[in-house]
């Protein structure tokens, strides 16, 4: 679960829509662990897909593309493997929230 505050960065570039990702957030996971989660990464996509992504609209994700690299930190040592893990994923928006799929780099 994503706890409140954090913060989301979005550089837009005009002239193509591009939209550079920087993201901060605290997860708490099922038992209770908080975890610190950064992601940077971009989203792009048609005109008229990106105007229906910022109205709200639902949107199939494979109409854009949303790629991150995420770097997680905690002091739980059940989770301290993470520290030295990077992932990468990709991201869907819908009307009620941002989802990531992230998979682990070996």
């Amino acid at each position: 679960m994503i706890l409140p505050g954090g913060a989301d960065w979005q550089v837009l570039h005009p002239d193509d829509g591009t939209a550079g990702i920087d993201t901060r957030s605290t997860l708490r996971t099922h038992d209770g662990t908080h975890l610190s989660l950064s992601t940077s990464g971009v989203r792009h996509g048609k005109p008229g897909v990106l105007r229906r992504l910022a109205a709200g609209e639902a949107v199939d994700p494979a109409e854009y593309y949303v790629r991150l690299f995420c770097r997680f930190e905690t002091g739980d040592e059940r989770y301290r493997w993470l520290n030295r893990t990077l992932a990468v994923a990709s991201g869907a928006r819908t009307p009620e929230a941002v989802r990531y799929e992230a998979y682990t780099l070996d």
